[in-house]
């Protein structure tokens, strides 16, 4: 039996819930279910939630629980019982607390951002939204105004929407010295809002485009064969599309990207639409408070223990082995150099371990990788492993604990895939 933790707001909503009602449902569905009002302190049970944590309120119950949690690895089910549910409708949870209940054993997991502001005030986490002026105004006055129908006639999200004009009419600008995303944004406004979902207030779409998991702060990492041969043509295509981007992009080259023997071009095409090409070297980069190292290498080819490439014989194999003992030793001297960092990420596009070539004929495992790649991580450790190439290989596999993903689209099934450091 799944052992949950109900954090409950019993004043949420109009006609909330009791504590005995929903903790029968979730008995009912098969969890065992351990209580908590959220109008007492949180801190006593922050260490044994279970297997998961479910938050049954409104919008200011929910950033409550999930400001208190966002260091853990707890997993948050959310059950929307307010008046707006701002953060149910950006999730896209909502409808009947049963239906919801029933869904969760075969729902997919989310990871979701939350935001920093800094001011004369101190440091505060928001999950929702943080502003001042008008918008402000809207919420605290929304509460009382918008609820009163006498006040103010048709729907609710009319009635917020005519009392968003009433502020404005009356608003005046204010000079406001701000820095959002390291970008300077200091003017004079009416309102200012900093928005991690589309909804603000009684529901007003103030941000439609925003997104809680577009993880705006964080990283992409390409895997190498970022063109189709080689051709510096084919690399400015994807040049363009990361030019203007405010997400640092890391990247290295693949075999595909060496075919044309033009890898000086290719890179310029990529650095040039602000691309880090990385090639038997490393990266260190600040996202938010969390310095991420990155050691970035193509790989080479070479086969696994029991079926490896020597350094004997003819030449040309021993010219093979040399060119994989260069990328062995740059990830070790990159390891070494970014072993101080919050976390580490090793970057490839030959694959360092059989475990993410399981579905390939094991007949070219040689072609697609080398266990040398595997002593350098399994010596250092890093947070994470990435690469491609592997078609029709396995999507993760480990050295040691180290977790490894094969991030090929042949693969993944998609675009891009998502990983938590």
């Amino acid at each position: 039996m799944v052992r949950v933790t109900l954090f409950h707001n019993p004043t949420a909503g109009d006609a909330p819930l009791t504590a005995d009602q929903l903790t029968s449902i979730l008995s009912d569905a098969g969890y065992q279910v351990r209580y908590q009002s959220t109008k007492d302190d949180l801190s006593a049970v922050l260490e044994d939630i279970g297997e998961l944590a479910v938050v049954a309120g409104g919008d200011g119950t929910v950033a409550k629980v999930a400001r208190a949690l966002a260091d853990t690895d707890i997993s948050l089910a959310v059950l929307p019982l307010g008046t707006a549910n701002n953060i149910g409708k950006a999730l896209g949870v909502f409808g009947d607390i049963r239906d919801l209940v029933g869904s969760w054993p075969g729902a997919s997991r989310r990871a979701i951002d939350i935001g920093v502001s800094s001011g004369p005030f101190g440091e505060e986490r928001f999950l929702e939204s943080v502003g001042s002026g008008a918008f402000a105004e809207l919420v605290r006055r929304g509460r009382n105004e918008v609820d009163q129908t006498a006040a103010i006639v048709h729907r609710e999200t009319d009635r917020a929407l005519q009392l968003m004009a009433s502020i404005l009419r009356e608003a005046r600008a204010e000079d406001w010295q701000l820095e959002l995303d390291d970008h300077d944004l200091s003017g004079s406004y009416l309102a200012v809002e900093a928005m991690n979902i589309p909804f603000v207030g009684p529901n007003i779409p103030l941000a439609g485009d925003a997104e809680m998991d577009d993880g705006e702060l964080d990283l992409v990492l390409l895997a190498g064969d970022l063109t189709t041969h080689g051709l510096p043509e084919q690399a400015a295509v994807l040049g363009d599309a990361c030019r203007g981007l405010r997400i640092p992009i890391v990247a290295v080259l693949g075999n595909h990207d060496h075919h044309s023997s033009r890898c000086d071009d290719v890179r310029t095409a990529l650095e040039e639409g602000g691309v880090t090409i990385l090639d038997r070297d490393h990266t260190i980069l600040e996202i938010g408070e969390t310095e991420v190292g990155i050691v970035g290498t193509k790989g080479f080819v070479g086969g696994f223990p029991g079926a490896e490439i020597a350094d004997f014989g003819e030449p040309v194999l021993r010219q093979v082995y040399r060119e994989t003992t260069l990328e062995v030793e740059a990830l070790e001297h990159g390891l070494e150099a970014v072993s101080g960092c919050h976390k580490t990420v090793v970057l490839l596009h030959y694959a360092p371990t059989t475990d993410t070539l399981a579905g390939e004929p094991e007949p070219i495992w040689a072609f697609l990788g080398s266990g040398r790649l595997a002593a350098p991580i399994g010596m250092h450790r890093p947070d994470l492993v990435v690469h491609g190439h592997a078609h029709h290989g396995s999507a993760r596999g480990a050295i040691g604990e180290v977790p490894v993903y094969n991030v090929a689209v042949h693969v993944t099934g998609q675009d891009f895939v998502v990983l938590d450091l």
